[in-house]
């Protein structure tokens, strides 16, 4: 029997800042009359992250989201992040689609003392996504019995070694390199 928990990093209000958000790079971050997470660069990347929970899952659990890109798709990266505190820190990571390098991109977030986010790849698909909707799905599947992660855009995958030997993730949020992006609370489940 599957465990399904829906995990929501949801807020309320307009007040996003103010609710165990952590940001950097972001020039404007809120929470829309339609409960989606708004997060903007106007340069460089940006990225929005709160503590969360992981399911209590033997096998499996995945992490799903929609976004919808409120500036030009051509020109802005999406992203949604996830990590863990380790004695040395915080480590991120972070997949998502660009729509201008038409690629499948995961990689890990290096923040400098100045606040500074600089995205370094460790994997891409490249794959041209269409899209007759202005809205994109993504899902991550981490097993707990394997070092693959599968990364999904609108469906299409991409299969990552990932060789942690810890998968209890700790921070989920969002990232955004250059533009302006909705985001669906982020859910997370498990079997």
């Amino acid at each position: 029997m599957a465990l399904r928990l829906l995990f929501f990093i949801l807020i309320g209000g307009h007040c996003a800042a103010a609710q165990n958000w952590q940001t950097s790079g972001a020039d404007t971050f809120f929470t829309d009359s339609e409960g989606k997470i708004c997060l903007q660069t106007l340069q460089g990347n940006g990225y929005a992250i709160r503590p969360g929970r992981l399911p209590d899952s033997p096998s499996r659990f995945w992490l799903k989201g929609d976004l919808w890109f409120s500036s030009d798709p051509e020109t802005t990266d999406a992203f949604f992040v996830f990590g863990q505190d380790t004695g040395a820190g915080r480590r991120l990571w972070a997949a998502g689609y660009s729509l201008s390098e038409k690629q499948i991109l995961f990689g890990a977030l290096e923040i400098s003392p100045g606040g500074e986010v600089q995205f370094r790849l460790l994997a891409k698909k490249t794959v041209e996504i269409l899209n007759s909707e202005d809205k994109y799905v993504f899902m991550f599947i981490f097993s707990r019995r394997s070092d693959d992660v599968a990364v999904e855009v609108n469906g299409v995958p991409m299969a990552v070694k990932f060789p942690l030997p810890d998968k209890e993730f700790t921070w989920f949020g969002y990232m955004v390199r250059g533009g302006s992006v909705r985001f669906q609370p982020l859910e997370i489940a498990g079997d």
